[in-house]
């Protein structure tokens, strides 16, 4: 009766539990369940936590706490933490759930997974007495948190949310993160993140985001729009800093389409060395301000390029800072003296392509190269500097990137893969047109980049394919240099010919209509439309050709942008009959034209 009696009294108990605490029935799958304000959550005998519902998650908004206050003192009511902290190996937050809570997953020591829905839209923070009041430190400090995956669709990563989670190591951000979406210091402190990929489609970069990490490259998407400054939704504080102290950064890739470098987002990398700044940057401000903190300078290596075409008319003030450069490419567009109003810097190497309009503040630069006979060329003897003719610079570079291309020529499309063939023959066409520029930093990266690929091929060369050094090629790939007269006729007519009074209109909805000079002895034209004004191979839209000097292109998409160029060709037939094309080169001045 006794033992009846306690086991009556214990099953009153925890109905009454039950009640007064909301908790859900148990399964045999569970090890425990509860709330979390309007959402549910289940801890399964895996460690894995699912938060389910719709909605925000639970968050302590009438705590204040200043900036120094141990964050373990905050008032915890999230009942998961209290007695299965340890437990939790996994957390998974499904579709419906609108926001994380502050500080729902600090300190988690056993953590290893994350699972983040399309519907987050916010990181849930408390009042800061000081500093900054966005943080939210969702998933601060959890030290084996390895596999986090970011769905695409989700639009918002709060302040300092995954800072100091060190054994993190990739992580891919979508192109669904809104510009007001970024929180401060977002991956701040993960010593092992190593890969970023930054989606295409992303419109902004946020504050110290990947601050003292330990990513080697990170290539920055053509959307990107603004470097976000600290604490806001804008560039309206004088930093960004997002890449700052990354001790293992050494590649850089801006792609065109990016319009500023702001905030100094690379400020104290010592292993970067080289950027190149596209075409499509028109405001540099602060952008590589900070060459040195607490002795963490700057690689002395560092260089600065701009890609052909560059429309930028001035660079910014205190953009070059406390840096020291090895060399500093200033393209033709720039007028201003901003540049030269920098402090605290040096650059060993200045290469000037422009008209100064006073060269006097010209900064302190051991050689200078320019065009002689000029302004800057005058003043810089005045200042001390080494000058060197722009002119006879461009010819040596141009030698070597003839030799490099020479080399890489020896080499046949199927020779090797075609992912190798694929990066040099870029390369090939790159060089092709840097040739013709004034840019002599850029072909000598470009030489480079040749040379590279090319030793990479001959490492692991496929049967048949001819190294460097062979005395001939492979009879597999044998050409025959004897030329008829006819084809010798029609690549001379080809290297004479150009194509001017290019123009292109669009008078009617999704057509375009391109116009041009005929051509003496082309027997036809060949026409490119892009989205790209590179050209790059993806980004071509269509290739036509005609006999006309004049062609309608239809079904192109409204209000899109497209770029178009033309190049002549010439026919002859070959020693077996059979007709062949040579082409000239296509014009130096493509045209843009946006579709009604």
């Amino acid at each position: 009766m006794r033992i009846k009696r306690i086991l009556s009294l214990l099953a009153a108990t925890a109905m009454a539990v039950t009640s007064l605490t909301g908790a859900m029935t148990v399964s045999a799958s569970e090890v425990a369940n509860g709330t979390c304000g309007d959402l549910t959550w289940t801890l399964d005998s895996d460690g894995v936590l699912t938060l389910s519902g719709n909605g925000a998650m639970a968050t302590p908004y009438d705590w204040e706490y200043g900036v120094d206050q141990d964050l373990t003192d905050y008032p915890d009511i999230y009942t998961y933490k209290k007695e299965h902290k340890e437990d939790i190996k996994e957390v998974v937050i499904e579709e419906g759930v609108t926001s994380v809570g502050f500080c729902a997953f600090y300190q988690m020591p056993n953590l290893e997974t994350v699972v983040l829905p399309k519907t987050i839209s916010k990181f849930n923070s408390v009042k800061r007495t000081t500093g900054d009041p966005y943080l939210c430190y969702s998933f601060e400090e959890c030290p084996k948190l390895k596999n986090l995956t970011l769905s695409e669709g989700m639009t918002a990563l709060g302040g300092n949310a995954f800072y100091k989670c060190t054994a993190l190591e990739s992580v891919r951000i979508p192109s669904s993160l809104t510009i007001d979406g970024w929180g401060e210091g977002v991956f701040s402190g993960c010593t092992s993140l190593k890969n970023v990929t930054l989606s295409e489609g992303l419109t902004g970069i946020g504050p110290l985001a990947f601050r003292d990490t330990a990513i080697e490259s990170i290539v920055i998407p053509s959307t990107v729009q603004k470097w976000i400054g600290r604490a806001s939704g804008n560039n309206s504080s004088t930093t960004n800093y997002a890449f700052k102290e990354c001790s293992k950064l050494s590649s850089v890739t801006l792609k065109e389409g990016i319009t500023s470098i702001w905030g100094s987002p690379f400020f104290a990398c010592p292993m970067l060395k080289r950027i190149l700044v596209p075409a499509s940057v028109t405001d540099i401000t602060l952008g590589f301000t900070g060459g040195n903190l607490n002795g963490v300078p700057i690689s002395p290596e560092f260089e600065i390029a701009f890609a052909d075409g560059s429309q930028l008319t001035e660079i910014g003030q205190k953009t070059l800072n406390q840096v020291n450069l090895k060399a500093l490419e200033v393209p033709e567009s720039v007028k201003s003296n901003i540049l030269y109003s920098n402090v605290g810097g040096s650059v060993e190497n200045l290469y000037l392509y422009s008209e100064i309009t006073d060269p006097s503040l010209l900064p302190k630069a051991k050689n200078v190269y320019c065009y002689s006979g000029t302004k800057q060329w005058n003043t810089a003897i005045l200042n001390g500097a080494m000058c060197f003719d722009i002119g006879e610079e461009m010819s040596k570079t141009y030698e070597e990137l003839s030799k490099a291309v020479e080399e890489a020529n020896k080499y046949s499309e199927k020779d090797y893969t075609a992912e190798s063939y694929g990066v040099l023959k870029e390369l090939l066409e790159q060089a092709s047109t840097k040739s013709e520029k004034s840019h002599v930093l850029g072909m000598r990266y470009l030489t480079e980049d040749i040379n590279s690929a090319v030793k990479a091929l001959v490492k692991k060369p496929s049967q048949g394919s001819v190294k460097p050094g062979d005395a001939k090629p492979s009879t597999d790939n044998k050409i025959t240099n004897t030329k008829s007269q006819a084809q010798k006729n029609a690549e001379n007519a080809m290297k004479q010919a150009k194509i001017t009074k290019l123009t292109v209109k669009s008078k009617a909805k999704k057509k375009i209509t391109v116009t041009w000079k005929k051509v003496s002895k082309a027997n036809g034209y060949q026409v490119q439309v892009s989205t790209n004004k590179k050209f790059k191979k993806s980004k071509i839209i269509l290739t036509k050709t005609t006999s006309k000097k004049k062609i309608t292109i239809k079904k192109l998409k409204s209000k899109k942008t497209y770029f178009v160029r033309v190049r002549a060709y010439a026919t002859y037939k070959d020693s077996n009959g059979k007709p062949q094309k040579v082409y000239s080169s296509w014009i130096k001045k493509t045209r843009k034209v946006k579709v009604k």
